[in-house]
């Protein structure tokens, strides 16, 4: 090896660092296209919520899902049953606690990926329906 170079590999980015990486771009998008940015990673207990953000209408909860490549499948297919159920628990305690109630309460879902394009986002509003049980609201 010659001084001053060095030739180690470079340790990949933890999918800790890739999902607020993601997070600070879907945030950046949501109050692009005008929406204010209230809350980040907000935990209640074992519950996160990603993102919150309003505009004059809605309240939005926002999950954000990234993957690097196709290996593992679209980022918006990884919302399992759970995290639809704590999304929607934790999305209505924080609605009935910190609103004013004059918006309606809605679930969106920011996919972020590495597509041989490029990298894709894509905004899904009303990803979960609040009144639902669990189910996405486009597979009803």
């Amino acid at each position: 090896m010659r001084r001053g170079i060095d030739n180690r590999a470079r340790p990949a980015r933890s999918t800790t660092r890739v999902g607020r990486d993601a997070e600070s771009l879907a945030a950046l998008y949501l109050q692009l296209v005008g929406f204010e940015l209230l809350a980040r990673n907000l935990r209640d207990g074992p519950r996160e919520i990603d993102l919150i953000v309003r505009d004059e209408q809605w309240l939005v909860v926002v999950e954000v899902r990234s993957r690097g490549g196709a290996t593992f499948g679209r980022p918006e297919d990884s919302v399992r049953r759970e995290k639809r159920r704590q999304l929607l628990r934790a999305g209505r305690d924080y609605w009935w606690r910190h609103s004013d109630h004059r918006r309606a309460l809605r679930f969106d879902l920011v996919a972020i990926a590495l597509e041989p394009e490029g990298l894709v986002l894509r905004h899904r509003p009303h990803f979960l329906d609040p009144q639902s049980a669990l189910e996405p609201a486009s597979l009803r």
